[in-house]
C-alpha cells in the first residue's frame, strides 16, 4: 500500500473531490464530521449557451474584480458538470457516493478528527503541519504538500449561517504562515436572516413591511421599478445599521424580525490555475480561495467551484509530491495545550466594527482592537476595508457610497516579520 504524501484539510465537497484524486496518497484531517459538513444550497446548472456567456456573467457580477484566468479555467471545466443531484434521491450519483451516510463513512475511514493549527514553513516551502485533536493534543506531521479546503471566514461575523467553529480557520492559519490573501473586504450578507438561517427568496412575496424606522422610510422612497426582493434588501440593510435594528415583517399573519446574516466570504487565499498559493506545497480550493467571485458572487456557483477546484487541487498536489518523501507523524513529540479559541475574540472585534455598512471610524476602531490582540488576519480584513474607499459589490461604505473606477483592482495582503503588508494588483 502506498504511503501518504499529502494532507487534505476539510470536510466538505472540495475536500472530498481532492481526496478522490489523491486516494492512498492523502491523509485527511477533517475535524468533527456531521451532516452539516455536507452539501447545502444548490449547484449552478451550467447549461449556458457557451463558456463565454458564463464568464461574462461571473466577471460582471464580481464587478470586474474576478481573476479572469481563473474564471476562464472554471468555466471550461464547469461545462462538464450537468447538475449535482439532491442526496434525497435514491439514484446513485455517478461521481462516487449514494447518500450522506455513504459520504461520511468513506471520509471517516481515512480522516483524522483534528484541525490544522499551524503550517510550518521554511524558505517559503511547506515543511510540516501541526494538527490539534479534540482533547487538546497536538501533533506534527512532516509533509511536502497540503490541500486546504476548510472554508472561508464568514462565521467570524454575528449572526452567521455557517458552522460556528471554536478555533481559527485554515485561512487564518495559512495567512499567519505567510500566504497571500485578497478580497477580504467582500463578505456577503444575506439580507433576510431568520433564526440563524436565510429566509427563502420565494417567501418574500408574502411579506408585509411593518417597521417604522428610517430604514422603512428608505424602503418607501426606493425606486418603484425595483423588485420586492431588492427593496426589502435595502430596507433590511439600512435598519441593521441602526443599533439593534431589525426589519419587522408580517407573513401568514405572523410577525417576524429579519436581520442580515453573514452568508459567504468572497475573499481568501490568492491561488493560480493550478490551485497553488504563494507558499510552495500549499494548495487551496473552495470558499477558502479568492479569485472567481470578485466583489460579489453569482448565485449557485459555490458548489460547482468546490467540485472543479477540489479536483484540480488534488491533481496538482499529487504531481507536486510524485518524488516526495512519505508523511511522517511525530507521535513521540505530541504535547497538550488548551485551545485559545481565538474565534471568540475575532467575533467580539468584528461586532459593530465591520458589517453590512461600514465607516472609516469603525474600521479604524476594529483595526486598533485587532492590533492589540495580535490578530493579524483581522488586521488585514480591516485594512482592506479602509483601503477600499468606495462601495462595490457586497462591500459598502457610508462615507463612500458610490463605485469608483480608480478602485477597480484588488488589494493583496501578506504577513511579513510580524507586520501586515499591503499591495495593489492590476
Amino acid at each position: 500500500m502506498e504511503k501518504p504524501r499529502v494532507l487534505i484539510a476539510g470536510s466538505g465537497l472540495a475536500a472530498y473531490f481532492a481526496w478522490r484524486q489523491l486516494g492512498e496518497k492523502a491523509i485527511v484531517v477533517s475535524g468533527s464530521l456531521t451532516n452539516n459538513s455536507l452539501i447545502s444550497g444548490h449547484c449552478f446548472c451550467t447549461k449556458s449557451p457557451n463558456s463565454q456567456t458564463l464568464e461574462n456573467a461571473i466577471i460582471g457580477t464580481g464587478r470586474n474584480l474576478s481573476d479572469r484566468n481563473l474564471v476562464k479555467f472554471f468555466c471550461s471545466k464547469a461545462k462538464g458538470i450537468e447538475k449535482l443531484p439532491e442526496f434525497s434521491k435514491k439514484t446513485e450519483w455517478s461521481l462516487g457516493f449514494k447518500s450522506p451516510l455513504d459520504f461520511l463513512e468513506r471520509f471517516q475511514q481515512k480522516a483524522l478528527n483534528a484541525r490544522i493549527v499551524e503550517l510550518n514553513v521554511l524558505e517559503n516551502r511547506l515543511d510540516s503541519v501541526t494538527i490539534q485533536h479534540e482533547n487538546g493534543q497536538k501533533q506534527v506531521i512532516e509533509c511536502n504538500a497540503i490541500v486546504l479546503c476548510t472554508g472561508g471566514y464568514s462565521h467570524y461575523f454575528t449572526p452567521a449561517d455557517s458552522m460556528n467553529y471554536s478555533s481559527p480557520t485554515g485561512l487564518e492559519v495559512a495567512f499567519n504562515a505567510g500566504a497571500m490573501v485578497s478580497g477580504l473586504e467582500f463578505n456577503m450578507f444575506h439580507p433576510f436572516g431568520l433564526g440563524g438561517k436565510c429566509l427563502p427568496t420565494e417567501a418574500l412575496s408574502k411579506c408585509n413591511v411593518l417597521s417604522k424606522s428610517n430604514g422603512a422610510e428608505w424602503l418607501k422612497k426606493s425606486i418603484l421599478q425595483k423588485s420586492l426582493h431588492d427593496r426589502l434588501s435595502k430596507a433590511c440593510l439600512a435598519i441593521s445599521h441602526e443599533k439593534g435594528g431589525k426589519l419587522k415583517v408580517e407573513m401568514n399573519n405572523k410577525t417576524f424580525n429579519l436581520t442580515p446574516i453573514s452568508h459567504y466570504s468572497n475573499g481568501g487565499l490568492v491561488v493560480d490555475c493550478d490551485s497553488k498559493t504563494s507558499i510552495q506545497g500549499v494548495f487551496a480550493a473552495g470558499e477558502i480561495a479568492f479569485g472567481i467571485q470578485g466583489a460579489e458572487r453569482i448565485g449557485g456557483t459555490a458548489l460547482t467551484e468546490a467540485v472543479v477546484f477540489g479536483s484540480n487541487a488534488g491533481k496538482k498536489a499529487a504531481i507536486h509530491c510524485d518524488d516526495a518523501s512519505p508523511c511522517r507523524i511525530s507521535f513521540g513529540k505530541a504535547f497538550f495545550e488548551k485551545s485559545k479559541k481565538r474565534i471568540i475574540d475575532c467575533k467580539k472585534i468584528i461586532s459593530g466594527n465591520f458589517g453590512t455598512l461600514n465607516s472609516r471610524e469603525k474600521l479604524l476602531e476594529g483595526l486598533e482592537k485587532s492590533s492589540e490582540k495580535d490578530c493579524f488576519f483581522l488586521q488585514a480584513l480591516f485594512k482592506a476595508g479602509l483601503a477600499r474607499k468606495e462601495s462595490r459589490g457586497c462591500f459598502n461604505r457610508i462615507d463612500f457610497p458610490k463605485e469608483r473606477k480608480k478602485f477597480e483592482k484588488n488589494f493583496l495582503f501578506k504577513l511579513e516579520k510580524g507586520k501586515v503588508k499591503q499591495a495593489f494588483t492590476e
